[in-house]
């Protein structure tokens, strides 16, 4: 049944959604970071960054070199 006091349900256009894509990326990051912490799922997080890196929108490019700076507080591989 259909109330009629509202009318029918209108989906927004996706373009009309809000889209922050350095917010996305930031958030995708802490959550890589985070995952990359855990017992057992650095490699997880690892190959899961590699294919955001590579995924054709370009939104996360860079996450993969990203991921390896958080997670080096900075340090190149050789001052390891």
């Amino acid at each position: 049944m259909t109330d009629t006091k509202k009318g029918p349900f209108i989906p927004q256009k996706p373009s009309s959604l809000p889209f922050n894509s350095q917010e996305i990326y930031q958030r995708d990051l802490k959550w890589l970071v985070h995952l990359a912490k855990q017992k057992g799922w650095k490699e997880f997080a690892w190959d899961d960054a590699k294919k955001l890196d590579a995924h054709p929108s370009g939104l996360w490019k860079g996450i993969k070199d990203d991921l390896v700076k958080e997670m080096t507080n900075g340090r190149s591989k050789e001052d390891i």
